[in-house]
């Protein structure tokens, strides 16, 4: 584990103080749909099963954390909450999660931000690309951020939303038909990618964006509609684009998207407080360094799954000078592009909300050692794997 004690413990007592201050303000709701129970105390016979609704594909790097909670949510409770786990687009399509919790079909969702910005545009902040690397303590930064800062509090309380975590997806890659190794040779593409901000840096250096899902982009490319796509190392493996896409390369832009996982606020607010906190004990521990050790053990297995596809012939980095280039062009304005994006999706004191983040970020850094996975694939472990 990459966390330390301190972490894990000051995450522990935010969780505590939380818990309490959901008590206090008396936040009792309506029970959710197949559970039943009281808020005002411990109650052994409560029982509830809860439909999640998700993007995740089963296959990504995404998967591990969000089963890690589920798992570790009916173990603790000792089954008196359960999950009904459907896959992705099985009850809502991957732009229509969040509905499915609005209107009760769902009552725990895991869903990619900037598929539903005017809903989830307070958790966007990992978007901002050219940022800090350690993922953990954006992790971390983001579970104190949202259960503290009033503006973001009011946001999700307006969406019915309690958040259980957010998690980074790790590095972008350039996927193509031919090597790519400066952003001249991306000028004129049509790449299929998703974000708040690294959608228009690439219009920036002159590409085209083609907005599908995740799971739409090997159509996407077969058919011609996209020329390259850019994601995370999901895409090449999990979504399978290394079989039509053989040259893939990191340009240096680091981490560009995340995946958020949350209850319904008025369904959380019905637990009794044992089973409460019972949850936020849960949480506490994948926002602390658990949800990047599955992601990062993920992502080294991925690594030979790449290798081990006959279809690809490359994994690079760019290089230095070309990875600036793109930053000179597009870094200075990413801060006032996601204030921008995220006062016009209602978030209030967007321009605090980033300064916040930003010091979270800071105090947690040096609490996480991390050395990135796709690095290290690309840096060398992606031809030991092929030997």
């Amino acid at each position: 584990m990459f966390s330390d004690r301190t972490t894990r413990r000051w995450l522990s007592l935010a969780a505590v103080a939380a818990s309490g201050a959901l008590l206090l303000a008396g936040c009792a709701g309506t029970p959710g749909d197949g559970g039943t129970g009281d808020a005002g105390g411990d109650s052994d016979d409560f029982r509830g099963e809860y439909t999640l609704v998700t993007v995740t594909n089963p296959t990504s790097s995404m998967g591990p954390p969000q089963e890690w909670y589920l798992d570790e949510v009916e173990r603790r409770t000792e089954g008196r909450i359960t999950f009904i786990r459907t896959e992705p687009g099985e009850i809502c399509a991957p732009g229509e999660v969040y509905d499915c919790l609005a209107d009760g079909r769902a009552q725990i969702i895991v869903q990619v931000p900037n598929y539903q910005p005017s809903y989830l545009a307070a958790n966007s902040l990992p978007e901002i690309i050219f940022g800090t690397e350690n993922l953990p303590a954006v992790t971390a930064a983001m579970y104190e951020l949202l259960q503290t800062n009033q503006a973001t509090l009011d946001y999700l309380e307006k969406a019915n939303l309690h958040h259980v975590g957010t998690w980074p997806v790790g590095r972008i890659l350039y996927g193509s038909r031919e090597p790519v190794t400066d952003i001249d040779q991306i000028r004129g593409q049509a790449v299929r990618t998703s974000g708040t901000i690294v959608v228009q840096s690439f219009e920036a250096i002159g590409a085209s964006l083609v907005a599908v899902p995740a799971q739409e982009a090997y159509q996407a490319v077969q058919s011609g509609l996209a020329t390259a796509v850019a994601g995370a190392m999901d895409f090449p493996t999990a979504f399978k684009l290394g079989e039509i896409l053989p040259h893939w390369t990191d340009p240096g832009i680091g981490n560009y998207s995340e995946f958020s996982m949350f209850w319904a606020k008025d369904v959380w607010d019905s637990f009794p407080e044992d089973i409460r906190q019972i949850l936020l004990e849960i949480e506490a521990e994948l926002n602390a360094g658990t949800s990047y050790d599955l992601w990062r053990e993920y992502v080294v297995g991925q690594c030979t799954q790449l290798a081990d596809m006959p279809t690809v012939e490359t994994l690079t980095v760019w290089d230095a000078a070309s990875a600036d280039e793109w930053a000179r062009i597009v870094a200075d304005g990413n801060d006032a592009l996601w204030v921008e994006q995220a006062t016009g999706f209602g978030l209030a004191d967007a321009e605090n909300v980033l300064e916040e983040y930003r010091q979270l970020v800071a105090k947690y850094e040096p609490q996480f050692s991390t050395t990135d996975p796709v690095i290290e694939c690309a840096n060398g472990g992606f031809e030991a794997a092929r030997r």
